[in-house]
């Protein structure tokens, strides 16, 4: 910040004055809004799920739910990292006129990520509880999220899959 101070002509980017333009924010927002609904509907969803297993199945329950939560979120990490792309270049691909191109992109993609999340699955199945070990030493916890571990990688490859058809549109 102070070298951008210093070196650059903030008068010719605008940031002597920042201002707000309510009809730009306004336009953001009409094409924003539902994805920050989606989003949070999503946040609501984990959100409830959670309260339920607290308040109905225990605190045990709710321990091994965090611990796939956990390893969910960081198994699909390379899918949410592909989505993205594919999102990117999906538009730059039917910027630049090549819309003929853009299945063919997806397809690939689609395929990386699909690859890319059975190899994570098949290092978790090795080793689920090499897995679990990181976020806990108590070996009946580790026993007891065992199996909902593999519930949550059964269903993985369809989340490789749907994560970048869903951000290709």
């Amino acid at each position: 910040i102070v070298y951008t101070r210093k070196t650059v002509d903030l008068e010719k980017y605008g940031f002597r004055r920042i201002t707000f333009k309510w009809s730009v924010v306004k336009k953001v927002l009409d094409i924003s809004i539902y994805m920050m609904l989606q989003y949070l509907l999503s946040i609501v969803t984990w959100l409830m799920f959670f309260v339920f297993i607290e308040n109905y199945l225990g605190e045990r329950s709710l321990a091994v739910t965090n611990i796939v939560r956990s390893l969910y979120t960081i198994v699909t990490i390379p899918s949410h990292a592909l989505g993205s792309a594919v999102n990117t270049m999906v538009s730059n691909t039917i910027g630049a006129g090549r819309q003929n191109e853009v299945l063919n992109l997806i397809k690939r993609v689609t395929l990386i990520s699909l690859f890319s999340m059975l190899a994570i699955i098949l290092i978790v199945a090795v080793a689920p509880r090499l897995m679990i070990h990181i976020y806990t030493n108590d070996t009946s916890l580790i026993d007891d999220t065992v199996a909902p571990l593999y519930v949550l990688l059964t269903s993985l490859p369809f989340y490789a899959i749907g994560t970048v058809l869903f951000s290709a549109v």
